[in-house]
């Protein structure tokens, strides 16, 4: 995979030539979520929604609240975080962290052993493949073994598949076990790998556009279904769904499609034709 390889519009994903990819993302019956044996016996394969539960540290899921309150307060934590940055960031080459903004600086700055694993793997981008809007990266080959997966779960940088059964913590492309990365150090990876793929993400959204995307996704979330996927309960959309409300609000199923996967946990099954997202305690029926 050449690092200048063209940006892939993010909703064809899962259509994309091998030639873009480097290797092909299996289709959904033919998916297999590779578990190595350490993995098994941390993780129980029932607990899917929540990687803090999967973990059972007992982390509380935050309460919902509206998503520009949510912003106000990550840009808040951020601007808290900053002081702690500015004594660490040598920790890392200057040249590196002027390609992030402050606040990515500061998330590798937490996990300094991580994040120099996804720096060395950043020089090698052959090595990792754009799968399902989210960076892939390849375990073994890489500067990244098998028995990272715990501390990376345990960080919150490891992506977990609502649409496959059990954890799927990893994945195997092309024969090639491997793990995607949640869509924050998705970003982080692309920037550090001088790649221009296309990741969904509310940094890269116009900051005039995200008060009507964020009134328009909470409309599309109220149209969602409840279904289950391998015993675990997530919420659906269908084109359709996403097509009515687009047309109300004035603006493209894709920009639409786009802001939810930048401000909600989703991922699109195409032959399915259905968005699939990771549902908020507060979504579920109670019991």
């Amino acid at each position: 995979m050449s690092p200048n390889s063209t940006a892939i519009d993010s909703p064809q994903e899962e259509n994309l030539p091998p030639v873009e990819l480097g290797f092909i993302e299996p289709s959904n019956d033919g998916t297999q979520p590779g578990l190595c044996q350490a993995t098994l016996e941390l993780l129980p394969r029932q607990e899917k929604i929540s990687l803090n539960s999967i973990m059972g540290q007992g982390k509380r899921t935050p309460k919902a609240i509206p998503l520009a309150e949510a912003r106000q307060q990550k840009s808040e934590e951020v601007g808290t975080a900053l002081e702690p940055l500015q004594v660490a960031s040598s920790v890392f080459p200057k040249d590196l962290l002027s390609k992030l903004t402050a606040h990515e600086s500061y998330l590798l700055e937490q996990q300094p052993d991580l994040a120099q694993k996804l720096i060395n793997a950043a020089e090698h981008p052959e090595k990792a493949a754009l799968a399902r809007n989210k960076v892939f990266i390849q375990l073994g080959k890489s500067t990244f073994l098998a028995e990272d997966i715990h501390p990376l779960v345990h960080a919150g940088w490891l992506w977990q598949d609502i649409t496959v059964e059990g954890p799927a913590l990893t994945r195997t492309l092309q024969s090639r076990e491997g793990f995607m990365l949640t869509a924050d150090y998705s970003v982080i990876f692309c920037k550090l790998a001088d790649l221009d793929w296309i990741i969904p993400h509310i940094s890269r959204l116009r900051e005039a556009d995200i008060p009507s995307l964020e009134q328009a996704v909470r409309s599309l979330m109220e149209k969602a279904v409840l279904e289950e996927i391998g015993g675990s309960p997530v919420l659906s959309l269908t084109t359709f769904m996403l097509s009515n409300v687009a047309e109300q609000f004035g603006i493209t199923a894709t920009s639409l499609e786009n802001a939810v996967f930048c401000f909600r946990d989703a991922v699109k099954v195409a032959k399915r034709r259905k968005i699939f997202i990771r549902p908020l305690n507060e979504e579920l029926p109670k019991k």
